[in-house]
């Protein structure tokens, strides 16, 4: 990219095919994937892998070459210049191949009246970014004007990539009917519809149609703006705001209002920071594959591993069979209702991805080969046939029940709906469907397991919650509480995908190092772990809405159903979790129906906000379904639906306005600080003037119910001052460890000097989670555990403050000045103050305590 820059201004007039690479490539991945990464890299994953590259498009576009050496035993190398085309057509290099150089022909006007254009185009879920295209192309073009001053093309190469298909392509067909012709908007029509037919996306690609109006809006533009001087989009800055925030920095609530950088930041930032996965394997130890089925819906009749356990360091095949007696087929305890998941399928297998068993071998790659060779033989004939989406499951009657099991978390009845309904001015039905969204966490799901003596053991994992992985992994191989010590250090993210789905993973590995006794340890590739963890629930949901003429809605009626897969995992909460995000908006009159429907699929799991992003989806769906049909804006549909205290009350139940409703004073902030009406009028103007692209703007309002749960922390105050705390919940990037360490300096500032005695932030540390040290916790979950994490560790703090502030008064006292915090600790570890009774010598081991509180 350097050098194109520099071939770009070395003479001032620039080059139009360096500017539009250079423009092109500044939009692809990030600066430190384009330094880290290479032109030839890039190339060869093109043909390679099919991987759909921007790069190897606008390279096709302008007439790149390639030199491809062949390396032959016993004689010189030979060298082949091609066309990048011919390259990207060959398929695979051979192993005796080398990509040697890239040679782009850099062409600039010549001294004749023809001029060189070259264009590029991308369309991406975002623009700028890592994101791959969902199309691309570049068009290079020699024009000319003839006597009747029209545009000629003297030639033309047209380049498309990523829109499902192996490899960039050149639309010859559309090349050659343009070559030597004056340009039309006819001959512009004829050109589009014969690129339709020469770029079709292959079977299996997703958005096909989508792709296809990409490649024709991009060609359209590039032959409009030959034919016309009026720009076919009009031009606009794709960053147009800017923002910034002021903060005052003050000492009240010091030091929770101070800016901190987050606890090791720099160790994790380096790679220094210990994940699951960095602890290094003990003695002996072993690593282990899953065996998944391969059919949605089919009754076992048989797991032969014989040829498995002959591959290369195969040590074991674990299955149901090895559950030591006593034990349970327990893969999963849902902390949240204490309903259980097997641990490997046993007659009938409910969807692709469930664990059969585990294979264990003496590396990664020998576990996942020797899984691999696993035969399992199906009956898929008496089972009848899988059911894989939610209307397939109601016809059928696959249902599950929600949670609690009782009417008022299936229906919501608020007002007479169909009283409204049959009164409305206006009526309108609709659909509206959510996907599902896998996690994408940087690390995947990861345990080790280490066997210890009198029946005890160890695991190490990624998980956001200890406790359930140490209830499963207990009854499975039927032991106490007190032998399974559960340490989670901190997660590389989480999202949700760490709340259910880790235990089974856990009490995988957890059940063959108790049979080998040997340490065993997993860490799933990323196409196993998306395959076994199901991702967001999808959801279909039809409505009925009523309204009047200035967009006042005043019924609102939904079937929703949602796909749970072949567990409910946390599916059966989610009608609790959704109805609050539905009635963000005041409907006047109000009910929904949840139906939880069972799928022969990989059981759906928690996902960032699970319910509330789907619920608020559906919410503005209809909203804007009602603003079209009125022709009116969105925003002021919403405008005219916001809730009023009292309606708010109505439709969020007892309770919700005792902290104050602040929804309309939040929106009306908003629309102030985003000058909302000033740019609306803005973006008026711009679509009267823009012929084919046109702007909107949005304003939404977000309500997310928010619970705390039960959670455990503990403070240690050594006698040199500093302090050691352990809290219920798990870091995972949200800077939980941060924010405990403020809190309980903060908690315990009746005790120590600001800046004149000691940075009492500095001398505390957050351990990490363990089962052993701090029982009884839960899940991360709700967006709730710092919040919940702190309070626990403050509550411990008012119980020390409460028990060495005698102290440090009478030190005071005795001294007759300050009491620095170090005196303060010092002085406890060798004395106990009873308030009211003469100083007595005691031996206080015990009063460096440990507080356990419950929030």
């Amino acid at each position: 990219m350097d050098y194109l820059v520099d071939f770009r201004n070395k003479d001032g007039t620039g080059n139009v095919v360096a500017e539009g690479l250079v423009d092109h490539a500044k939009k692809l991945a990030g600066g430190h994937v384009r330094n880290w990464g290479s032109v030839g890299g890039n190339l060869v994953m093109a043909q390679k892998f099919a991987f759909e590259s921007d790069l190897a498009t606008i390279l096709l576009g302008a007439g790149a070459l390639v030199k491809v050496v062949t390396l032959t035993e016993g004689s010189e190398p030979s060298v082949a210049e091609m066309p990048l085309d011919d390259f990207l057509a060959k398929g695979t290099l051979n192993e005796d191949g080398l990509l040697q150089s890239v040679y782009i022909p850099l062409i600039s006007d010549s001294k004749t009246d023809s001029k060189i254009v070259f264009k590029s185009y991308r369309g991406a879920p975002r623009p700028y970014g890592n994101a791959v295209s969902y199309g691309n192309a570049a068009f290079l073009a020699n024009v000319s004007r003839n006597e009747k001053d029209e545009t000629v093309i003297e030639s033309v190469r047209l380049a498309f990539g990523a829109f499902g298909t192996n490899h960039a392509i050149r639309a010859f067909k559309v090349e050659e009917l343009l070559k030597g012709k004056a340009l039309s908007l006819s001959l512009i029509k004829e050109s589009v519809a014969l690129l339709k037919k020469e770029v079709v996306p292959l079977e299996g690609t997703s958005k096909k149609d989508y792709r296809v109006s990409l490649l024709v809006g991009f060609i359209f533009d590039f032959l409009n703006s030959l034919l016309s001087k009026e720009p076919t989009v009009t031009p606009t800055n794709l960053f147009p705001h800017t923002g910034k925030q002021n903060i005052t920095i003050a000492d009240d609530n010091y030091p929770l209002s101070q800016p901190t950088a987050k606890f090791l930041s720099q160790q994790q930032a380096s790679g220094e920071a210990t994940y699951c996965d960095d602890i290094p394997s003990p003695p002996r130890c072993l690593y282990a594959a899953f065996v998944l089925s391969t059919e949605p819906h089919a009754r076992i009749k048989g797991i032969d591993a014989t040829a498995a356990l002959e591959s290369v360091g195969a040590v074991d095949f674990v299955s149901l069979n090895d559950i030591p007696k006593g034990g349970g087929n327990k893969g999963i305890f849902n902390a949240f209702d204490h309903s259980e998941e097997t641990l490997f399928a046993e007659d009938i297998v409910g969807y692709v991805g469930q664990p059969l068993g585990v294979m264990v071998a003496d590396t990664y790659d020998h576990a996942r080969l020797a899984a691999g060779r696993v035969c399992v033989d199906y009956d898929t004939h008496s089972v009848g046939a899988p059911v894989m989406n939610c209307h397939d499951a109601l016809a059928q009657g696959s249902t599950l029940p929600t949670y609690p099991p009782s009417p008022l978390s299936v229906k919501h009845p608020i007002g007479n709906v169909e009283k409204a309904l049959a009164e409305a001015e206006f009526n309108l039905e609709g659909t509206v469907s959510t996907k599902s969204q896998n996690h994408f966490y940087m690390e995947t799901q990861t345990s080790l397991a280490i066997p210890d003596e009198d029946e005890c053991i160890t695991i190490y994992t990624a998980c956001q919650g200890v406790d359930p992985v140490q209830q499963s992994v207990a009854k499975c191989l039927n032991l106490p509480l007190n032998n399974v010590r559960i340490i989670t250090r901190r997660l590389g993210g989480g999202f949700g995908g760490k709340a259910t789905r880790n235990i089974q993973i856990s009490t995988a590995v957890a059940l063959a190092a108790y049979k080998l006794r040997r340490p065993v340890r997993i860490s799933l590739d990323r196409n196993t772990d998306m395959q076994m963890v199901g991702g967001r629930n999808p959801t279909e949901t039809s409505y009925r809405v009523s309204f009047t003429k200035s967009g006042k809605i005043t019924a609102l009626k939904a079937d929703i159903l949602l796909e749970s897969g072949w567990y409910a995992d946390v599916t059966n909460f989610l009608p609790l979790l959704m109805s609050g995000t539905l009635k963000k908006y005041n409907w006047g009159t109000f009910d929904v129906k949840y139906t939880i429907c069972k799928t022969n699929n990989v059981p759906k799991t928690s996902v960032r906000g699970p319910g509330h992003c789907e619920a608020s989806a559906i919410a503005d769906a209809v909203m804007n379904h009602v603003a079209s049909y009125l022709g009116i804006s969105g925003n002021k549909v919403r405008d005219e639906n916001l809730h009023t205290p009292e309606s708010f009350q109505l439709f969020q139940g007892e309770g919700s306005g005792d902290v104050g409703f602040t929804l309309p004073a939040i929106w009306e902030r908003a629309k102030a600080l985003s000058k909302l009406e000033e740019r609306e009028k803005q973006i008026e103007t711009f679509n009267e003037q823009s012929k084919w692209l046109k702007r909107g703007i949005s304003i939404v309002p977000s309500v997310y119910g928010v619970s705390s749960y039960p959670m455990t922390a503990t403070v240690s105050i050594f006698k040199d001052g500093s302090i050691v705390v352990e809290v219920g919940g798990v870091e995972m990037g949200q800077g939980l460890y941060t924010k405990v360490r403020q809190a309980v300096a903060f908690s315990l500032r009746s005790l120590w000097n600001k800046g004149k005695d000691v940075d009492m932030v500095s001398k505390i540390r957050v351990l990490q989670q363990d089962s052993f040290s701090l029982p009884n916790t839960f899940a991360d979950g709700g967006s709730t555990t710092s919040e919940s994490s702190c309070a626990a560790a403050s509550q411990a703090c008012e119980v020390l403050v409460q028990r060495l502030q005698p102290v440090k008064e009478k030190l005071a006292k005795d001294k007759g000045g300050e009491v620095t915090w170090a005196d303060l600790c010092m002085t406890v570890r060798s004395w106990f103050y009873t308030p009211g009774v003469h100083s007595r010598t005691l031996r206080c081991n015990f009063f460096v305590t440990i507080i356990l509180c419950y929030v």
